[in-house]
């Protein structure tokens, strides 16, 4: 799917999202807010901004799905015919963006899939004009390589060309792309917000209990306890390649190098869609409160070096093998079929 991009008013998408709500992100701009209403309704825009300023975020709650809208934009009227995405209510999904990581995708998606994960929504940020870190890899192709994925329902993929980072809107380009799925898919369970080299971990004492490795079923658990919860935060744990192995297919899982800690200053979340309005790379902006997850139960493997060759070499006698526990009790499809 191709966002709707109005490049006068640095429009990243206009869309329809699944409780019926017109919906338009930006990244931040000196020039917001808008003022912006559809023509002929009395209905406006509320609009949410990010205190950080990375984003705003439009809504419009009408409730008219029409196949194209009359907008007025600072008096400036734009017919346009806002996207429709899948509606996943009551799923676990994951929703992540990048860039040049063909290498990778699948595996992430099998092993998630394998716990339990219901739906992968892929931000394509291959064509944005700079990013952060530069992957080895020189080409993409997501749409012929996650073709069956695509075609299957478990996989949407959306061109998501923008820049990573502006001058004024900071990492605008993750901030739009987590902040585009917490809107489109407001029925959603959780939107869990992961990099495709993070891998969920949960501890053996944590799905024990339960049937199987079911995500949704764990975090279920937590969240029937508690009332009020905006996000489910998960420490993260750093993985290095000391010594060189082998890094391609599914090698990567069996290298466990890694740091002590477990720590929440790089943690990732589980947000449940419907209680939060912004979020922003690694806490809620705006919205219920984020829950921490004791890291002894839970934490993600952050395999620092995958398609980076300049990072994550540190040298390390750490060793963490836990993942290997979950491992044996899945099955990961051979990615040469």
């Amino acid at each position: 799917m191709k966002a709707i991009y109005i490049t006068k008013y640095n429009i990243y998408d206009i869309f329809w999202n699944d409780l019926g709500n017109l919906v338009i992100l930006c990244p931040y701009t000196l020039e917001q807010p808008y003022n912006i209403t559809i023509k002929d309704t009395l209905v406006s825009f509320k609009y949410f901004r990010c205190t950080s300023n990375h984003n705003y975020v439009y809504v419009n709650e009408a409730k008219n799905t029409s196949a194209a809208v009359d907008l007025v934009i600072n008096g400036e009227i734009l017919t346009v015919e806002p996207n429709r995405y899948p509606i996943l209510t009551n799923r676990l999904i994951m929703s992540t963006m990048v860039k040049m990581e063909d290498n990778y995708i699948r595996q992430w998606i099998n092993y998630h899939k394998a716990l339990g994960v219901e739906h992968f929504v892929i931000y394509d940020n291959k064509d944005s004009p700079n990013t952060r870190y530069k992957s080895s890899e020189k080409k993409s192709d997501l749409v012929n390589l996650l073709k069956k994925s695509i075609d299957d329902g478990l996989v949407t993929l959306i061109d998501w060309p923008y820049p990573k980072y502006l001058p004024n809107s900071g990492n605008s380009g993750q901030t739009t792309q987590q902040n585009h799925s917490i809107w489109a898919f407001k029925t959603a369970k959780y939107i869990g917000l992961f990099d495709i080299d993070e891998y969920v971990n949960p501890q053996p004492v944590t799905y024990k209990n339960e049937s199987g490795l079911n995500l949704k079923q764990m975090l279920d658990n937590y969240v029937q306890q508690r009332s009020n919860i905006g996000s489910l935060k998960i420490a993260c744990k750093l993985f290095y390649n000391s010594n060189n192995q082998s890094n391609m297919g599914y090698d990567f899982l069996k290298i466990y190098n890694c740091e002590v800690k477990k720590g929440f200053l790089r943690g990732k979340h589980f947000v449940i869609p419907q209680n939060v309005q912004l979020f922003s790379i690694h806490k809620v902006v705006l919205g219920k409160k984020s829950f921490n997850l004791d890291p002894k139960l839970w934490y993600f493997n952050h395999y620092f070096f995958l398609n980076k060759p300049r990072r994550g070499q540190n040298q390390s006698k750490v060793l963490d093998a836990s993942i290997s526990t979950i491992l044996t009790k899945i099955n990961l499809p051979n990615l040469d079929d």
